[in-house]
């Protein structure tokens, strides 16, 4: 399955900006260079979890990190006790955090938006 793409740069084999047109619906990439080899850099946009049965699109044995990072922003902003507690579960969330390996095999080398899909200021969005 195909997710619309932001793309950032586009460049030629000498990294020189390449022109582009991104289709409307942000999956194919257009270009008047023919026959040669381009570089895209683009970010992609998966949808939201919205549903019971989505699943988040990092390894599977890194979810529960998730319930890490929702308890680390419930108990930051109680008191001295409850914070001590948050620092708990996000330093359990930043540890699991480390061992997922990029995203493209090494290619990607930082995660944007990772909080994203925990960021309590995004429910309802």
């Amino acid at each position: 399955m195909l997710y619309p793409a932001h793309v950032l740069s586009l460049t030629d084999e000498n990294g020189n900006d390449a022109w582009y047109r991104l289709s409307a619906d942000g999956t194919t990439i257009t270009t008047i260079m023919k026959d040669a080899e381009i570089t895209a850099t683009c970010a992609i946009s998966y949808p939201p979890l919205e549903k019971d049965t989505d699943v988040p699109r990092f390894p599977e044995y890194a979810h529960h990190a998730l319930v890490d990072y929702i308890c680390y922003r419930y108990l930051l902003n109680g008191n001295a006790a409850k914070q001590n507690r948050a620092m708990m579960f996000y330093q359990q969330f930043e540890q699991t955090m480390r061992t997922v390996i990029p995203q493209g095999g090494g290619s990607v080398t930082q995660f944007r938006n990772l909080y994203a899909a925990s960021d309590i200021r995004n429910v309802g969005r």
